[in-house]
This record gives structure tokens, C-alpha cells and sequence, in this order.
């Protein structure tokens, strides 16, 4: 609905087929009648933005509340780790875990190009896939000697003791990422609830504006029939 679903119109309302007139007797109530429905859906409206509006500010707390905690648990384990280690091999760990990760991912793709040469029948098709699977070697080649170079950074020994806790202080990282993104999202959909919420009563505003308007105007033209009627006699 809309704001011009809710304008009594002074010349005619469309009632079960049939019109009226405003201002005739009675048609106040006729009006009020053919709006029961349209104020009941706004009524509605307005509860369920009012319920996603409290839903929403409620979540949004908590979500901001566990990125503060979260936050500081990070930073304390960030601090503890360099100053345990030493920011250099912190770093060097990092990289590590960046280059076996995409070591990983390489892996994957050499397995799946091979999987492509082998099913591909076709002569052109075929060296395609060859193309693809030479691309892949190389990416994986690439990652494994990256891998190779970040673990000689650190050592194997230094790098087996400190690993768990980058992989943890990663996982933080990542989570407060998520919160962070999610505190935004949050906000516009608050934003959005509360102008929902605003528009219908907007709207309620306006029905209440026009059943006044017309109970005056009904209320009008009996003073000038009664007026009349008593300069008659």
C-alpha cells in the first residue's frame, strides 16, 4: 500500500460496486468501513517492523558486544605471541601458512586438470586441458618452493611450536573480519525496519486526517440542511 490508498476521495468511493458521495448521510461510516481493511494491514505492518526493529537492535548489541570482547582477546594473544617469539618470526610463520594454504589449493588444481587430460577424447580438447595442467604444475611448484623458503625463515623446530598459535590468532582474525562485516548489514536492516515503521504510520496519519475531515464535512452539511430547513419554516 500507499500513501494515496489511504485519501478519502471528496467526489467518490468505490464501495461493492456501488459509490458514494461524501458528505450524504451516513457516509462517514460507509468510509470507515471500506478502510477496516487497509488499517488492519497497516497494523500489521507496523507490529512486524516494530518486532524486526527490536530483534534487530537486540542482535546488533550482542554482535558489537562480541566484537569488543573478541577484539581485546585478540590483541592480547597478538601481543603475547610477538613478544614470546619475536614480531620477525610471527611474520615469517604467517607467510608460511599463506604459501601451504595456496600449496593446498594448487594441489588441487593439479589433480583436477590431470583428471581433464585423461577424460578429454577429443585431439583439441585434450590439449587444453594439457595447457591447463601445465598452468596448474607451475602454480604448485611455485607455492611448494614458497612454502619451502617461509619454513626455512623460521625453522622446524621453532615453526612446529609456534604454528597452533598463529592458526589461532588466524581463526580470530577471521572472526572479528565476519563481525566487522556483519555490524553494517545489521544497520541498514535497521534502517530499513524503521522507515517501514515510519511509513505506516505515516499512512495511519493520513486515514486519521481524512475520517476527520470528512466527519467534519458531514457534520457541516447537516448544520446547513438544519439551517435551511428552519428559514423555510
Amino acid at each position: 500500500t500507499n500513501g494515496s490508498c489511504c485519501q478519502v476521495k471528496n467526489s467518490q468511493l468505490e464501495q461493492g460496486g456501488g459509490s458514494i458521495r461524501v458528505g450524504q448521510e451516513g457516509d462517514v461510516v460507509l468510509v470507515q468501513r471500506s478502510m477496516s481493511v487497509l488499517i488492519c494491514e497497516l497494523l500489521d505492518d507496523m507490529n512486524r517492523a516494530s518486532d524486526e526493529v527490536n530483534a534487530l537492535e537486540l542482535q546488533g548489541s550482542k554482535v558489537q558486544q562480541r566484537f569488543r570482547l573478541r577484539l581485546a582477546h585478540w590483541r592480547q594473544h597478538h601481543q603475547d605471541l610477538h613478544e614470546q617469539h619475536g614480531t620477525k618470526t610471527v611474520e615469517h610463520a604467517n607467510r608460511f601458512l599463506e604459501a601451504d594454504e595456496a600449496l593446498q589449493v594448487a594441489q588441487g588444481r593439479v589433480q583436477a586438470t590431470l583428471q581433464g587430460v585423461a577424460a578429454s577424447e577429443a585431439a583439441e580438447l585434450h590439449r587444453a586441458h594439457e595447457v591447463e595442467h601445465a598452468k596448474a604444475l607451475k602454480a604448485f611448484e611455485d607455492a611448494r618452493q614458497s612454502a619451502q623458503h617461509w619454513r626455512g625463515k623460521v625453522g622446524d623446530l621453532k615453526l612446529e611450536n609456534i604454528l597452533p598459535s598463529v592458526r589461532l590468532l588466524r581463526a580470530h582474525a577471521a572472526k572479528l573480519a565476519s563481525d566487522h562485516r556483519r555490524i553494517p548489514l545489521l544497520a541498514e536492516q535497521l534502517r530499513a525496519s524503521k522507515g517501514s515503521y515510519g511509513s505506516a504510520m505515516a499512512e495511519l496519519e493520513a486515514i486519521s486526517n481524512s475520517i476527520h475531515a470528512s466527519r467534519s464535512q458531514a457534520v457541516g452539511a447537516h448544520m446547513l440542511e438544519f439551517e435551511a430547513a428552519c428559514l423555510v419554516n
